[in-house]
């Protein structure tokens, strides 16, 4: 596997490029072999890992009470599919009847086989180490609230593949520690949400699919990750470089205006979003409308919501916007033509920096005599507030960040730490 790092050790963005090609590569031609297999009668290790995974989501939805068609409608919605049933309702316990299984099965090889497909189309971005964590630092001072604000133009382009540089881990509601290592978005699309209580007929609203991937060589402290490599290996399979984690849905605001019992339904959750963070603020001694947020890479992201994901590719995309991050396609070499044409996928990769600022205080001619002995370019924080537009709509806005020293010197590493003023 390609490195992002030169022989000194230092990200370059031939490397980072060079590394997200073969990411998705490795990824894309594996699982392509592997269900190409599995038509011809060969199981699937990682769609069987998959079906795994959902069978936990749907034991979780047994456990709250639903019943077995209601429970496997809430996952197919959950996942952006029209839900399937079983012939005959089991209502007992948490358990399942044997039908569920094959409908399982089916769900996770149409999971597989659509993420494979939307991973090979995908414009690819490789995001830089700063970068990546003042994304990371926006994404944690963001609230649903903010989430319902998202439209379809404020995606930075209608498929996406993030390649994130380091891995950014996240708490969930559980204390379940989650590690992301790309995020992948597909373009909007009518997505059927299901009402528990009218199973038969789900609505369609416009909404966004997002993927995410976590590394197979990381660390969890559960110890899945380890137990799942094992098993591989005991099967003779290959786990993919880009491990699949999960699917999240969002129904876009465009919907808003269409849907008046959600548009009030959203309005209410921005209130009490809003009221509850200026409380947290209260309570730490702040004032109404600041909340400080400090983020140092490798620290824990809190995600009561499961929502980090979706947070950290709205910030980017309004980062994006604000022309604070900045994309640069990548220089293509002969070799990385030659691979894309092989695997059918697109050749270019977008490198993805900060935009170069220059402390107002230091001279641009790093020749130039100042006071100020600098080694090294420091992080120093960056603001978010909410910017109502005469349209009607709302969006979150960064000011910043701000780095201080000259431009020509390097980022302070390797423990640097964002600090996110929100409202």
């Amino acid at each position: 596997m390609a490195r992002q790092l030169d022989r000194r050790g230092d990200w370059t963005e031939t490397g980072a490029a060079r590394r997200a090609r073969d990411l998705r590569a490795v990824t894309v031609e594996l699982l392509r072999e592997e269900l190409a297999a599995q038509r011809r009668g060969t199981e699937s290790f990682n769609a069987e890992h998959v079906k795994t995974e959902l069978l936990g989501k749907f034991l979780a939805f047994r456990k709250t009470g639903y019943g077995v068609n209601t429970a496997l409608a809430m996952l197919y919605s959950a996942h952006g599919y029209p839900p399937q049933y079983v012939q005959q309702e089991f209502t007992r316990g948490g358990g399942y009847p044997e039908e569920v299984e094959a409908i399982l099965t089916d769900l996770a090889t149409r999971l597989l086989t659509d993420d494979v497909a939307r991973l090979a189309e995908a414009e690819l971005y490789a995001l830089s180490p700063e970068l990546c964590d003042v994304v990371t630092a926006a994404a944690a001072t963001m609230t649903d609230a903010d989430c319902d604000l998202i439209r379809a133009d404020d995606m930075p382009m209608p498929n996406g593949l993030l390649i994130l540089p380091h891995t950014v881990w996240s708490e969930g509601p559980s204390g379940e520690v989650n590690d992301v290592r790309a995020v992948r978005w597909s373009e909007p699309r009518d997505l059927p949400v299901v009402d528990p209580k009218h199973l038969g007929s789900p609505r369609y609203l416009r909404g966004l699919q997002l993927s995410t991937y976590g590394d197979p060589k990381e660390t969890v402290p559960d110890g899945s990750r380890a137990t799942l490599a094992a098993y591989a290996a005991e099967k003779r399979a290959s786990l993919p470089p880009l491990l699949y984690t999960g699917t999240r849905i969002l129904v876009l605001a465009d919907d808003v205006e269409l849907t008046g019992g959600l548009a009030e339904a959203l309005a209410e959750n921005a209130i009490r979003s809003r009221d509850y963070v200026k409380d947290l603020a209260r309570k730490a001694g702040l004032s109404d409308e600041e909340v400080e947020v400090d983020y140092e890479r490798g620290a824990l992201i809190s995600d009561p919501t499961n929502t980090f994901p979706l947070r950290f590719q709205y910030a980017f995309s309004r980062l994006c916007a604000q022309q604070i991050a900045v994309p640069e396609q990548a220089e293509r070499t002969h070799g990385a033509g030659l691979q894309s044409a092989r695997l059918r996928l697109p050749p270019d990769v977008n490198v993805v920096k900060l935009r170069k600022q220059q402390d107002r205080r230091e001279p641009a001619d790093p020749r130039f005599h100042s006071s100020v002995q600098w080694k090294e370019r420091h992080m120093v924080r960056m603001y978010k507030r909410l910017q109502h537009y005469k349209s009607g709509r709302t969006r979150p806005v960064f000011i910043g960040p701000y780095v201080r020293g000259p431009e020509h010197l390097p980022l302070a590493q390797p423990r640097p730490t964002v600090t996110v003023v929100s409202r």
